[in-house]
Formats: structure tokens, C-alpha cells, sequence
């Protein structure tokens, strides 16, 4: 199964940031495999609003919704530069048919996307202002962890406050705000594309 999973990453090609890989409510017939670089799917709204839904990482498989519908529900588009695999749909779907302990494995990634989302609704539904930037930092440190790419601790983290503020429902001066005062109550260290947690338990519960 490992040996199937490196030959689908074989052929890989690199996008600059702000390319859209998936345009919403177009058809998609082609899955990525994120090798570098971070991804975010947004949707637009029709005063120009954007909402980020989610960040992807590493070693996510990009566009898996698009199996299920004929467009795409939302826009997938590349944060940093970005290296990526492609997968055909028909690839796709003969690799779970033939290794199902991997299709397994997919849908688990899927379940864990979806409590992700849920968590991100409760965000912008009920948490205050502080406790959604905290979160966010929260769950993307674990996250990058869990994949080994942290940097003596830290973690990259290519975000601007707008990108923050289009996530957490916030404007990016309010968001300013909030990075004050996570780091004012010693929560975090954030500079240069860098975030480093110094109180996770107090992070958890600003």
C-alpha cells in the first residue's frame, strides 16, 4: 500500500500562491495530492465576501467532495507555493476499489474534516472574539505536529489577519487586536510566518 501511495505522489507539479486548483461551482474531475506547501477552500460570497473553510497541509488529498457532486461545492486555492499531485478521478476510485484498508483510511481523513468544520461553526457561532483566534492557533499547532513539521517547537504559519479574519468571522483590525492580547497574556509568539505556543492550557481557555 505504501509503494501505491508514493507512486500516485510520483508526478507532481508546483502552482504559485493564489492559483485556484478547484474553482467553486465548476466541475472537478481531478483530486490533488498536497506534497508541499498549505492550501485553504473558501466560498465567495456575492457582496465579495470571503469565507475560509478550512487550511490544508501536507499529505491531504485535495477535492475527495467532488465524487460525491457534479460541481464543486468550493474553491480550493493556494496559500504558499505549493507542490501537488494529481489524481484522476478514475485513479481515485480504482485505488479504493483495490486497497481497501487505504479507502478505510480516507474516510477517516473525511470524518476528521468534518469535526473540524464543527469545531469552526462553533467558532463564529458561540465563541467570543479572543477564543476563536486561540483556537485556530490551537488546532493548526496540533495539526502540524502530528505531521512532524514544526520547527523546534514552532510552526510555520503563512497567514496574513485578513486570511485569519475571513475564517474566524472577525475584520482583520479586530483580529490585530486579539493577537495583542494573545500575546500580552503570554499565550503565544507570533513573527515572521512563525507561531510558537507558550501556554497551551491557558491557550485552550484564554
Amino acid at each position: 500500500m505504501r509503494t501505491h501511495l508514493l507512486s500516485l505522489a510520483a508526478n507532481t507539479e508546483e502552482f504559485a500562491p493564489r492559483r485556484k486548483l478547484i474553482p467553486e461551482g465548476r466541475p472537478s474531475q481531478t483530486l490533488f495530492i498536497l506534497t508541499a506547501g498549505w492550501l485553504f477552500e473558501s466560498k465567495l460570497l456575492r457582496n465579495g465576501d470571503r469565507q475560509i473553510l478550512n487550511f490544508r497541509l501536507p499529505g491531504d488529498i485535495i477535492g475527495i467532495e467532488c465524487l460525491a457532486f457534479r460541481e464543486a461545492l468550493h474553491s480550493t486555492t493556494t496559500l504558499t507555493h505549493c507542490t501537488v499531485a494529481p489524481l484522476s478521478v478514475g485513479d481515485f476510485e480504482r485505488t479504493q476499489r483495490e486497497y481497501p484498508r487505504l479507502a478505510a483510511a480516507l474516510f477517516l481523513m473525511t470524518l476528521r474534516d468534518g469535526v473540524i468544520r464543527h469545531e469552526w461553526e462553533v467558532n463564529i457561532g458561540r465563541r467570543t472574539a479572543l477564543a476563536r483566534c486561540a483556537h485556530l492557533f490551537a488546532e493548526l499547532d496540533r495539526r502540524i505536529h502530528g505531521r512532524r513539521l514544526s520547527l523546534d517547537g514552532a510552526v510555520p504559519m503563512p497567514l496574513t489577519q485578513e486570511e485569519i479574519a475571513d475564517c474566524t468571522g472577525l475584520t482583520p483590525p479586530y483580529v490585530n487586536r486579539m493577537l495583542q492580547r494573545l500575546r500580552e497574556k503570554g499565550l503565544i509568539r507570533f513573527e515572521n510566518k512563525v507561531l510558537k505556543i507558550l501556554d497551551r492550557v491557558e491557550l485552550a481557555c484564554p
